[in-house]
């Protein structure tokens, strides 16, 4: 019901929070698309100007498409998961409440950790004027071309991509479960991973930026999916947007 003048709405993990009720060309499942295509014209354009072995389209994408079907066996692995233990609505999106034993907090830091590791822990194949900065510039990219194909229109129309977005979608972030997951997590750390893969290759230790990413990425997953289960010292937080805190 109505909260009382004065009160803020305090969002708790498992609690549906919204649903994607919108137009889709209007939210950010329109945007990651755009950006996925743009951004792959830009480093088409790179592949070609270094005259780089797997400039040829097939040999593009045998190289790349592995990385993707990793991560959709990832994300349908964990919707599989959610499903076991959760409910789904008439549209396919999974149901949980506060007080729901399983949450979807558990798959979604899966998810996001595969994100980081696949591109680091299966190496490219030498390729012709591929350095490991751009090798791994495409790997991150091929991230995010997997990810948008999770968005809401094809999810919708196709089961298998609405069970691997069910292990992403925490009900709690909706309808913004992509976008925060790409946007405010993704996209800053592959700009962190970039930037210290660089630094880490000058000094001859790239090996360390496992343990960057496993100790932010891992820690991350770890720590919120044990507080969730397991925390018992409630507290609250500001909401990102839309006002309201979270607990």
């Amino acid at each position: 019901g109505a909260l009382p003048p004065g009160t803020e709405r305090v969002q708790v993990p498992g609690e549906v929070a919204g649903a994607y009720d919108r137009n889709w060309v209007n939210t950010f499942d329109f945007a990651l698309p755009v950006l996925v295509l743009t951004s792959g014209l830009a480093l088409l354009v790179v592949v070609h100007l270094t005259d780089v072995y797997y400039g040829a389209f097939l040999e593009f994408w045998a190289v790349q498409l592995p990385r993707a079907a990793v991560l959709w066996g990832v994300f349908a692995a964990g919707g599989l998961v959610c499903r076991r233990y959760c409910p789904v609505d008439a549209r396919g999106y999974i149901l949980t409440q506060r007080h729901s034993w399983f949450k979807v907090n558990y798959t979604h830091k899966a998810c996001v950790l595969a994100a980081y590791l696949v591109p680091l822990a299966l190496p490219p194949p030498p390729r012709r004027g591929v350095g490991p900065g751009l090798a791994l510039l495409l790997d991150l990219w091929t991230v995010l071309f997997a990810l948008a194909a999770l968005v809401q229109p094809l999810r919708e129309r196709w089961a298998p991509l609405m069970l691997m977005f069910n292990a992403l979608d925490r009900p709690e972030d909706r309808p913004h479960s992509l976008e925060w997951a790409v946007a405010l997590n993704l996209l800053p750390g592959f700009l962190a991973v970039l930037a210290f893969q660089q630094v880490f290759a000058l000094t001859g230790q790239r090996d360390l930026l496992y343990v960057a990413v496993l100790a932010a990425a891992g820690g991350d997953g770890v720590g919120e999916a044990v507080g969730a289960a397991c925390g018992r010292h409630k507290y609250t937080v500001p909401a990102l947007g839309g006002g309201g805190r979270w607990g």
